[in-house]
């Protein structure tokens, strides 16, 4: 895998603002997925296993950032995201059929994430004990996960044919 990354970190205002940001651009030779895969016996019943599959490779560019502030003594806000635009380079095939064709996304790769949250920090009675009060919110966009084409199994569970 190589990534080639441009980014920066910093604070301003004093530490009262902190901010991660940076862009790149992945490249993934030899990718590997895992697929769902549905047997199907022919004396009825079925079964679910997964498999590994290997690809050629997947690319893509993205951007994360991140900024904190603290507007007031106790009070920390947040805000990130992320995008990328992970996708297969060609079509991954496995007994001449497609299993991920060009450009589409890898399994469980969201293309956006998001989130934000809030903290309050507090003294609680004289020994120097702290208390807080948190909340945190989060996105994850839609995010697939491919299943391999049926495989009908006979009696002995191997593929018919």
């Amino acid at each position: 895998m190589r990534n080639y990354e441009l980014g920066t970190k910093g604070d301003l205002w004093g530490g009262r603002v902190s901010f991660d940001t940076s862009v790149y651009y992945m490249k993934w030779k030899d990718v590997q997925q895992t697929l769902r895969f549905h047997l199907a016996y022919s004396v009825g019943g079925s079964v679910y296993t997964n498999a590994t599959v290997n690809g050629q490779s997947a690319s893509g560019p993205g951007m994360d950032l991140s900024v904190t502030t603290q507007p007031v003594a106790g009070l920390t806000v947040g805000i990130n995201g992320s995008w990328n635009q992970l996708e297969m380079d060609s079509t991954v095939f496995s007994g001449g059929v497609p299993l991920f064709n060009k450009g589409d996304r890898l399994n469980t790769s969201p293309e956006t994430t998001a989130g934000a949250s809030a903290a309050y920090s507090f003294p609680l009675g004289a020994r120097a004990l702290r208390g807080q009060l948190a909340a945190s919110a989060n996105y994850t966009s839609h995010q697939t996960f491919r299943t391999g084409p049926p495989t009908q199994l006979g009696r002995r569970g191997r593929p018919d044919g």
